[in-house]
């Protein structure tokens, strides 16, 4: 990226001395606001006083007498005083607000007992995150009720062992171990009992109490190494002695050195002789203490320096073992009770964020806790926060605070998106250059069948040795269909044609390292191709993927035109129904370019870049045809992402471009560049628009070709896509999902003039689809949608439609073990 940054340096010394200093031009910062007049006020009256106060009128919502009004950011808190002072003519003069989704689980129990959840911010937090599936929680206590029907679906029962009696059934016969798990992860979301924290998580049932709640050190000691060699991320131990022993110490250091993240009640005697209790006062240890619906220390909780957080901890309900007597279903009490709170949590924020050490998930949770004014030392950080903890580690856009954990479209429609006709009774076909299923690469294809009836998608895969390799796929009628490549084409590089009877879309993803990247196909081939992006320059690697299905041998004529003005050119020869591999950094190095490739029949061109010592990299599809306007959803310069807009000019004489940004607020901010014949420039935006979300629109006087790269993570993770060159009214997205780590998030960018109303239809994977969403947005403005909460852990689709043509961006981000990445696409058109 520093490379990138001296090349925007002298690119920009060139813009001045052309464009001279009127070179960036926009209006200035302005808030939001909605005015709503009296019920019998004029509207002539009530838009002049607007006018009066400076403000400019972006929409007029009918048929209510109320406006959605831009104010100058600086005057805006005193502009909305003077117009509440006319009380004759305005009802209200307020910021526009917010609208967030909240996910609130079904369990018959939740609503009126769960006061426990909802204290720590389960319901925000669900909206990202309402899981931990990959995440394995080891409940070292007196065992779990292995047949509790809110547990057993995510209990590893065959994992798990009693080291109390030696056997491998760690059966509860107390019921305290089966309330720990429960309040960890009993099944959410599933019209039984209670929900837990996790509503899927791998629960590791480890029995190292008895039936009266005790066990010697040596049996902990034992649980504790079994944990730690079977994988678990965290460890929790809701149980507590007042000796010291440094045989349970070493064993707490041998889990901390794996990893793993040791969660322990903080102890229960505060309120007589307030000793310290092991293993919560170890070192690395994460202690518990315990809190009452007001927020009060409870009386027995640990008033001890070493306590790290507090949570619920007095008439929690949770899972219990029948054999107890007390049903399914019961309270308890105690740091025992509140220590779960916190590994559910844990869970949860490792889901979203594989990437981090333990280190990382202690030190999120502490500090985003809900701080107390008492200074009593049993509180420790303060009271857990889950839904502040998620705001804060979360991937993408990031949220502004704990209440807006998932971003949501703040305004309701206006009226009914009408229904778009019925797709052509017609067969499609989509070509992709790319794609190895060679390690370390894990390819998929995403296929979304939005017709009525079932179809077959028939794949033919070209290998780079000659051979055609056919694989048919049924799809079902109104679904969404993954298909792994290693399951048809293992450890093979490819090209790859898929033709269906129907309208299908289909998009492929690629995963390596800590990135991935994703592109939909080509529906037609093309003899001219177009890519704007490019770098040779450290630590970029950029190929080239060039596809022949034609049955004869095809000649390709590559130009690469760089930034500093020259063109290097290159020949391929691209044998027949293959393909053919250009790795670029061997043909030139420490250049940026755009790239124009033209062969004697028509082909198909994607380019693929890597960086980070290829465990991050973007890949998209090349553009058959230069444009003069182009729009694209997406992009960011806040939190630590940097934009970056590539333009290409093929032609022959320069091309004046204009830039313009479009913000959630509404704000337009434009841009000029001048782009020379046969080179393509670079704009690093973020210096522009700094700390935004925004869409763009790239008008030019000569036709040019656009593309985007975003860039996180300090530049290790990022995605990139090619400008589209027109809105449209309905859009299909295939690739998507919000199973494991991945956040997925749609950009919908209005470029019209008039306000527009959008609906959203979810097709997942797996389970039933949920029911639409429909929003409106005002005049040239754009937003982003998280799916997440809308679809819980699974692939999904989309379609969008709309009532004016708008323009669409998946972005989804996720994590690995190594690091960070995202992919994106641009929506496919009908």
């Amino acid at each position: 990226m520093v490379a990138r940054r001296l090349i925007l340096a002298a690119a920009v010394a060139v813009c001045v001395l052309i464009l001279g200093i009127g070179a960036f031009w926009g209006s200035p910062p302005e808030t939001v606001a909605l005015i709503t007049l009296q019920p019998l006020a004029s509207n002539l009256a009530g838009e002049a006083l607007i006018a009066a106060v400076g403000g400019r009128i972006i929409e007029n919502i009918k048929p209510l007498s109320m406006y959605r009004v831009a104010l100058p950011r600086d005057e805006a808190d005193a502009d909305l005083g003077a117009l509440r002072e006319h009380t004759d003519l305005v009802r209200s003069a307020e910021t526009e607000g917010e609208q967030i989704a909240q996910v609130v689980p079904n369990d018959a129990l939740y609503r009126m007992f769960q006061w426990n959840l909802r204290r720590i911010g389960m319901e925000q937090a669900w909206d990202l995150r309402p899981s931990a599936s990959d995440v394995v929680v080891a409940v070292l206590d007196t065992g779990d009720d292995l047949n509790h029907p809110d547990l057993k679906p995510n209990l590893l029962a065959d994992q798990g062992y009693d080291f109390l009696d030696d056997l491998p059934s760690p059966q509860d016969d107390e019921s305290h171990g089966t309330a720990v798990a429960g309040i960890i992860g009993a099944v959410g979301d599933n019209h039984e009992g209670v929900a837990g924290i996790a509503w899927r998580v791998k629960l590791l049932p480890i029995k190292a109490l008895n039936s009266q709640g005790r066990g010697p050190d040596s049996v902990m000691v034992k649980a504790i190494l079994y944990a730690a060699d079977s994988g678990a991320r965290i460890i929790n131990i809701s149980s507590t002695g007042t000796r010291y022993s440094a045989a349970l110490e070493t064993a707490v250091q041998y889990a901390l050195d794996k990893g793993a993240l040791v969660i322990a009640a903080a102890g229960n005697t505060g309120n007589s002789d307030n000793a310290v209790n092991y293993p919560a006062a170890f070192d690395g240890v994460l202690a518990v203490a315990a809190i009452d619906a007001n927020d009060q220390l409870a009386s027995f909780s640990q008033r001890q320096s070493y306590v790290a957080l507090a949570a619920p901890g007095v008439d929690v309900p949770s899972t219990a073992w029948a054999g107890a007597g007390r049903g399914l279903y019961a309270s308890q009490s105690g740091t025992s009770i509140a220590a779960p709170h916190v590994s559910g949590a844990a869970a949860i924020l490792w889901a979203l964020r594989p990437d981090l050490i333990a280190a990382d998930i202690a030190a999120a949770l502490r500090t985003n806790a809900d701080k107390v004014a008492n200074t009593d030392p049993g509180y420790g950080s303060g009271i857990l926060d889950v839904a502040h903890a998620v705001a804060a580690v979360r991937l993408g856009v990031p949220a502004r605070n704990s209440d807006t954990v998932a971003l949501q479209p703040n305004r309701a429609a206006t009226a009914d998106v009408p229904p778009p006709p019925p797709l052509p009774n017609e067969s499609r076909r989509w070509y992709f250059a790319e794609g190895s299923t060679r390690f370390p690469f894990d390819v998929s294809f995403a296929l979304q069948n939005p017709n009525p009836q079932p179809t077959i998608a028939h794949f033919l895969f070209l290998t780079t040795d000659g051979k055609q390799v056919p694989y048919d796929m049924r799809l079902d009628a109104n679904s969404r269909e993954t298909l792994k490549a290693a399951d048809v084409m293992p450890g093979a590089e490819f090209a790859t044609i898929v033709t269906t009877e129907l309208p299908v879309y289909v998009e492929r993803s690629m995963y390596f390292g800590h990135g991935g990247h994703s592109a939909a196909g080509a529906r037609q081939t093309s003899k001219t191709w177009y890519l704007a992006e490019g770098s040779s320059v450290p630590p970029f690697d950029t190929w080239v993927l060039l596809m022949n299905p034609n049955p004869s041998p095809t000649l390709a004529q590559l130009r690469f035109m760089r930034e500093d003005g020259s063109v290097v050119d290159h020949t391929e020869l691209v044998p027949a129904m293959g393909r053919k591999s250009v790795f670029v950094n061997l043909l030139f190095t420490a250049s940026g370019f755009a790239t124009q490739v033209t062969a004697d029949q028509p082909i198909v061109v994607e380019r693929a870049m890597y960086f980070d010592n290829d465990l991050g990299g973007h890949d998209t599809l090349a553009t058959a045809t230069p444009g003069t306007t182009w729009y694209l959803a997406a992009g960011a310069s806040r939190g630590g992402f940097d934009t970056w807009l590539l333009v290409e000019n093929p032609g022959t004489a320069p091309a004046t471009v204009k830039v313009s940004f479009i913000t959630d607020s509404g704000t337009v901010l434009t841009q000029p560049l001048f782009v020379l014949p046969h080179s393509r420039d670079s704009l690093y935006t973020d210096p522009l628009i700094p700390n935004a979300a925004y869409g763009l629109r790239v008008d030019s006087d000569q036709p040019i070709v656009a593309e985007r790269a975003v860039y996180f993570d300090n530049g290790r993770a990022g995605y990139d896509s090619a400008a589209v060159a027109a809105p449209a009214t309905e859009w299909f997205l295939p690739e998507g999902g919000t199973g494991g780590s991945f956040e997925e998030q749609l950009a919908v960018l209005n470029p019209q003039n008039q306000a527009v109303n959008v609906q959203v239809e979810y097709r997942p994977e797996e389970g039933d689809a949920p029911p639409p969403q429909r929003f409106g947005m005002g005049a040239m403005s754009r937003l982003t949608l998280d799916v997440n909460p809308h679809v819980l852990d699974t692939n999904v689709a989309l379609h969008v439609t709309s009532d004016r043509p708008i323009v669409v961006e998946r972005v989804s981000y996720f994590a690995r073990a190594g690091g960070q990445g995202a992919t994106s696409s641009t929506g496919l058109t009908r």
